[in-house]
């Protein structure tokens, strides 16, 4: 699981003037998005056909993205629609990505690590 980075500029509050966090649970073949507060599900990512692993928040904190058993990196936009909005075939054989990260430094770059002893770099604007 990971909190939902802290200079989030998330449009959703938690009723008190305080700052939304949330949390990010990876379980079976989807990801849940609690509300940090309530505890509560505010959201399912239920798009995986298999096993999801190392879901993970962009530094802004609104995209999310996780790997898989079937070899694919899944992002998906953390407070609009459930729908995939990228995949990126890490692994074309199949294998488990057991790691799926944002960089630092920028938004669209992340890295994912996997079964076939493979990292890699993304560009997520360019899909590759």
């Amino acid at each position: 699981c990971e909190y939902e980075p802290s200079s989030s500029s998330s449009s959703s509050s938690g009723g008190g003037g305080g700052e939304a966090r949330s949390l990010l649970v990876t379980s079976a073949t989807r990801l849940l998005l609690y509300d940090f507060y309530t505890h509560r599900v505010k959201k399912q990512f239920t798009r995986f056909a298999s096993t999801a692993y190392s879901g993970t928040f962009r530094k802004d904190g609104k995209m999310v993205a996780a790997g898989s058993d079937s070899g694919l990196v899944q992002l998906f936009s953390a407070d609009q629609s459930r729908d995939v909005l990228r995949q990126l075939v890490h692994s074309a054989n199949g294998k488990s990505i057991r790691c799926v990260r944002f960089t630092k430094g920028t938004n669209t770059n992340l890295v994912s690590c996997g079964d076939d002893a493979l990292v890699k770099y993304w560009d997520i604007s360019l899909g590759e």
